[in-house]
């Protein structure tokens, strides 16, 4: 899947991650940033390699609307964007390499 694919099915309303970059900006991305970031996440394809800073997210615990205080009533939210996209990736690829098995 391309990544302008990838950047297109994000949803806006999202907030940024520990970035700040959020999907509302990289949907602006012009193109010679879309192909400059293709050529990066090729990159950390071919090296095995994932940022340490992409890692990281901040986590905020939601509570979920009617349900009792317990752990299990909230809903955990982070958002790495550039990361996520690079998962993304590395899924498809590997969905193709191997097929729908279970991962």
């Amino acid at each position: 899947m391309k990544l302008q694919q990838i950047i297109n099915k994000l949803k806006i309303e999202k907030s940024p991650g520990y970035d700040l970059i959020s999907n509302k900006m990289l949907k602006h991305l012009p193109n010679k940033t879309i192909i400059l970031l293709t050529f990066i996440y090729n990159f950390m394809l071919r090296l095995s390699y994932f940022p340490v800073t992409w890692k990281f997210s901040i986590v905020i615990l939601v509570h979920k609307p009617h349900k009792p205080k317990h752990l299990t009533s909230y809903r955990p939210i982070s958002h790495p964007t550039l990361g996520k996209i690079f998962e993304k990736i590395i899924l498809k690829r590997r969905r193709r390499l191997y097929g729908k098995s279970k991962i």
